[in-house]
C-alpha cells in the first residue's frame, strides 16, 4: 500500500502488528495485553484500528512498549513495563499506559533506540538520554541506579548513531558509533575486547572496541 511508511511486524511472543501511515497516523492489531497498542484498551484487536495518536514523524516498537516521535520532536509513549526495576517508557512511576502519553523532560528528539528493558534517546543536540533498567551498566549509571524519567547519560562523545539488537530480545549492552570508532557499554557478553579476562565483565563509561578504530 503507497500510504504506508514503515510496517512493524509481530516481535517475539507479541503477536502483533503495528504500522505507519504517510500522513503521520498509526495504526495497530492483534494481541494487546500490555496496551502497546495504543489503542486505549487492552482487549486483543481484530483487524487495523487507528491508534490514539496523529502527527507522527517515526515511530519504534519493542514487545511491550511503542514510541511516537511527533514532526514537534516531542516524545510519546504507551504499554508498559514488565521489569522489577526502573520504568523503560520515561514516565516515571507510571509502568503502564494504553494510550499514547507525552514522555515528560525531554524534547527535540532525533532518535530512539528501544529494547526490553531500555530506552535510549537521541537529541538534535547531539546529547543521549536514557531511562529503565540498569543492572549491567548500559545507561553509564552504577547498576543502583534505574531511572524511571529519562537522564542524561555520562557521555561525552560525539555519537553520530547507536546501535542495539532484536528489540524484541534482552539487550546488556548497546554499541555506540563515534567519530573514532566503535565504544560499547554494558555487559561484555561477545567479546568486545582481545582481554579474554574482560568476558562477562560490567562497562560503566564508552569504552572503545578493540579493532574498531578509524
Amino acid at each position: 500500500n503507497a500510504n504506508i511508511k514503515t510496517l512493524y511486524p509481530s516481535l517475539y511472543y507479541s503477536e502483533s502488528t503495528r504500522l505507519l501511515k504517510n500522513d503521520g497516523t498509526a495504526w495497530s492489531c492483534g494481541d494487546n495485553s500490555t496496551g502497546a497498542l495504543g489503542l486505549d484498551h487492552t482487549d486483543v484487536q481484530y483487524g487495523f484500528k487507528q491508534m490514539t495518536i496523529s502527527d507522527i514523524k517515526d515511530m519504534v516498537c519493542s514487545q511491550n512498549r511503542t514510541f511516537a516521535i511527533k514532526n514537534d520532536n516531542t516524545l510519546w509513549a504507551c504499554g508498559c513495563f514488565w521489569g522489577d526495576e526502573g520504568n523503560a517508557l520515561g514516565l516515571g512511576s507510571t509502568i503502564e499506559a494504553n494510550a499514547f502519553t507525552k514522555v515528560p523532560n525531554i524534547d527535540n528528539v532525533k532518535k530512539v533506540i528501544a529494547n526490553d528493558d531500555t530506552t535510549l534517546v537521541i537529541k538534535n543536540d547531539g546529547t543521549i538520554w536514557g531511562c529503565g533498567e540498569n543492572d549491567d551498566g548500559e545507561l553509564t549509571f552504577d547498576s543502583s541506579t534505574n531511572p524511571t524519567e529519562f537522564t542524561q547519560l555520562n557521555i561525552t562523545k560525539n555519537v553520530k548513531d547507536i546501535i542495539t539488537s532484536d528489540p524484541s530480545e534482552y539487550t546488556y549492552n548497546y554499541i555506540f558509533v563515534c567519530d573514532d570508532g566503535l565504544y560499547f557499554t554494558g555487559w561484555n557478553t561477545i567479546g568486545f575486547l582481545r582481554d579474554k579476562s574482560t568476558l562477562y565483565q560490567n562497562f560503566f563509561e564508552l569504552t572503545l572496541i578493540d579493532g574498531s578504530e578509524n
